[in-house]
């Protein structure tokens, strides 16, 4: 097609639709409007009274009959707020242990990717009087004890407690200090790669708190520059340990509130070295804690239990492994202390096993190929446990239901698709989601044996606007690289595909390692409105799940180690020759996308690979893992002392040199995980070999670059690159 011409279609495309039988998307609708969100069920918590269930929604929190989804009664009208002080909506609640009382998420302020401060206020269902909590500022990670009578939370790298009858404020911790000490949170790290915020937690009685204390004194810092209209930009500093440097000292402390007692665990005599202290969980005998510790290279991870009350500890379990080991589910110990379950990898493939409190095995309560992906909730009354595993060369998960005496399995979702599932603390009730590549999420609740009760959510409202447009299926299909290892892949065509023209391709990316793109779910790249809207105009869309992805095993998962980009980069290109092997496929014009890890891999693609790639996009690419965080870099690829090579063959600031075709650079200038410093060295490496290349910075944008504005004018910038390029 004539370039000019199909420029000016996009832009009619861009204003208007263009009418036809159907509608055609436009970017405005996509990323301005979001007019094509799926609903989602929010706040729910399967009340004890065994027959209703409460949903945050419209800011509001509804009783609902399980039965037959019916309205009861408005338990909370956020519109018809008691005080006037509340001008937010709520965004989340949190019910104490008797639904006497719940907590309120107001006015969120994100920190991070995860964290977020926030008003929160405690409303009585009984005397119908909300409160404040800490009436002065905003605080983080509010949670009741369990009596509800009091609130702990983290204020300034502090730890306070709050008497709801009284008001009365106790400061817990006392030495908490920005880019020092934190109390009771994570710091940059522990969040992004171990998936912790709230560093504390209340006894089973209520009558102690435990927590973490993260001394990142010696962390080196970061900083990112600000553009707020001021006279000179503002500069945010944290700390952030890149590879080699020096990590947060990490301990354990027990609060007492009788007395206002604080001791310290001791464990310096099971744990020697650098180490991560990424979870803390109580034993239900109120006394003991257990903690779980990662040594540096993370390829030991040592359980440990310790009395709460005189800081002794012991070791219970100690794995290791050849390669990584990445953190699993809590342990989950029975009532009696006579056992507890443990997700391990054993054979090769994750499975449930049970373990004496001498950390000897029991019995393996799950086998096969069809891994254990994650452990949802133990009924120990009825001795069963609840997990979900993955299935067709990992692409689906299921829910299943375990015998913790005979390990008999039954699975409770035998639907095609991708489940999830929320269970009740009695285990009475299970919230299931499902979804499929073509199908938005439904939602709905089975009992205990798995019997439908009633559905929540059908997403009728996005269906019935799905009709309205021109849209292709995602179709998935198994291929092989050149190793003969089947690879999962979907491919979205033209709705006008005819097998006798010939189209261009967009690959799009991920790769990284432990993170599946190709699942039969709604979504699961994140981009599909995006890739109808290309698919609408003309383009191929392709993406395959490279080596070292999830669901199918260790030796599948961690053949990457060690050496990021090789096995990977090795896969896509294989995708990509069997795509130029299809009549169909204009074999001069595939491009690739990819952000982030996807970045570094579209980069990598383009750079080694400019005869199979014509045009590449990278968005917030890491290209120097050595400047990456020491969590992430240096498990996937080991000290860069003992693997400085393998630092150096990936490193894209020392590939520059091999650009052939197209490149569009992308990144947030307040990018707090991937630093623009990745991309401003890529950029001097691009001058000095004089690449000449496409970047679109975002200032104040971090590393999604999410905001309606920036996300509009971003992918209006990609989409352009995309028709002018390939």
């Amino acid at each position: 097609m004539n370039k000019p011409i199909f420029l000016i279609l996009f832009c009619l495309v861009l204003g208007t639709r263009i009418i036809a039988q159907n509608k055609s998307l436009t970017l405005n609708e996509i990323f301005q409007e979001k007019k094509f969100k799926e609903a989602e069920i929010q706040g729910l918590k399967f009340l004890t009274d065994g027959f209703s269930y409460a949903r945050l929604w419209n800011n509001k929190i509804i009783r609902f009959n399980i039965a037959d989804g019916v309205p009861l009664d408005t338990i909370f009208n956020g519109d018809e707020i008691l005080d006037a002080r509340i001008k937010d909506r709520v965004s989340d609640c949190i019910f104490s242990d008797d639904e006497q009382k719940i907590i309120l998420i107001c006015a969120k302020e994100l920190i991070y990717r995860h964290s977020f401060k926030s008003e929160v206020w405690v409303y009585d269902l009984n005397t119908k009087k909300i409160s404040r909590v800490n009436p002065k500022s905003k605080i983080k990670y509010p949670s009741f004890n369990s009596s509800g009578d009091k609130v702990a939370f983290v204020l300034e790298n502090d730890i306070y407690y709050q008497h709801l009858s009284t008001g009365n404020i106790i400061r817990v911790t006392h030495d908490g200090r920005i880019n020092q000490i934190i109390n009771g949170s994570s710091d940059w790290v522990y969040e992004e790669e171990f998936m912790l915020t709230k560093a504390y937690e209340w006894s089973p009685k209520g009558d102690q708190i435990l927590y973490l204390k993260i001394d990142e004194s010696k962390v080196e810092e970061f900083s990112t520059l600000l553009y707020k209209e001021d006279l000179y930009p503002r500069v945010q500093t944290f700390k952030y340990p890149k590879v080699g440097c020096r990590i947060s000292l990490v301990t354990a402390w027990n609060y007492q509130l009788k007395g206002n007692k604080t001791n310290s665990l001791n464990f310096s005599h099971l744990i020697k070295g650098d180490y991560y202290l990424p979870r803390i969980q109580w034993l239900p005998d109120n006394q003991n804690v257990c903690l779980a510790f990662l040594n540096r290279a993370q390829n030991q991870i040592s359980y440990l239990i310790g009395n709460a009350g005189n800081g002794s500890s012991r070791l219970l379990l100690n794995k290791k492994s050849t390669n990584y080991i990445l953190l699993g589910d809590p342990l989950v110990f029975s009532p009696d202390l006579q056992y507890f379950l443990f997700r391990d990898n054993c054979d090769g493939y994750h499975h449930l096993y049970k373990y004496n409190l001498d950390g000897k095995v029991i019995s393996q309560l799950t086998s096969g190929v069809n891994e254990v992906t994650s452990v949802l909730y133990t009924n120990f009354l009825s001795s069963e446990v609840y997990c979900q595993r993955s299935e067709i060369l990992g692409i689906d998960r299921k829910i299943y239901k375990v015998n913790l005496n005979n390990a008999e399995s039954e699975c409770l979702t035998p639907k095609p698709g991708y489940h999830e599932a929320f269970i009740d603390k009695k285990g009475r009730y299970i919230l299931v989601s499902n979804s499929e590549f073509n199908k938005p999420p439904e939602f709905w609740v089975l009992d205990s044996l798995g019997a439908f009760v009633a559905k929540l959510e059908s997403n009728e409202k996005l269906l019935n606007i799905m009709k309205e447009y021109n849209l292709s299926m995602v179709e998935h299909q198994v291929i092989s690289n050149r190793n003969g290892d089947s690879l999962n892949s979907i491919m979205i065509k033209p709705l006008d595909f005819s097998p006798n023209k010939k189209y261009p391709v967009l690959m799009y990316v991920y790769g990284a390692p432990g993170k599946q793109e190709v699942l039969n779910k709604w979504n699961s790249f994140r981009y599909y409105w995006w890739f109808q809207f290309l698919a609408q105009n003309g383009y191929i869309i392709f993406l395959v799940d490279n080596r070292g992805t999830p669901g199918r095993g260790d030796l599948f998962l961690k053949l990457t180690h060690r050496q990021l980009g090789r096995l990977e980069l090795e896969d896509q290109v294989d995708a990509a020759l069997f795509l130029r092997t299809k009549t169909y496929v204009d074999t001069a014009r595939i491009g690739i996308f990819g952000w982030s890890y996807g970045g570094f891999m579209s980069s990598l693609g383009i750079f080694k690979y400019g005869n199979i790639f014509r045009a590449a996009v990278a968005g917030a690419p890491v290209s120097n893992w050595r400047w990456y965080d020491c969590v992430y870099a240096e498990r996937y690829m080991g000290s860069e002392v003992e693997n400085k090579q393998a630092y150096l063959d990936c490193s894209l600031v020392n590939l520059t040199y091999g650009l052939k075709g197209s490149f569009l650079l992308i990144h947030g200038l307040a990018d707090d995980n991937v630093h623009f410093q990745h991309s401003a060295e890529l950029m001097n490496s691009l001058i000095i070999n004089n690449k000449q290349f496409d970047s679109a910075l975002y200032p104040n944008s971090k590393h999604s670059i999410a905001n309606e504005m920036s996300a509009y004018h971003l992918f209006t910038k990609i989409t352009q690159f995309i028709y002018e390029k390939i």
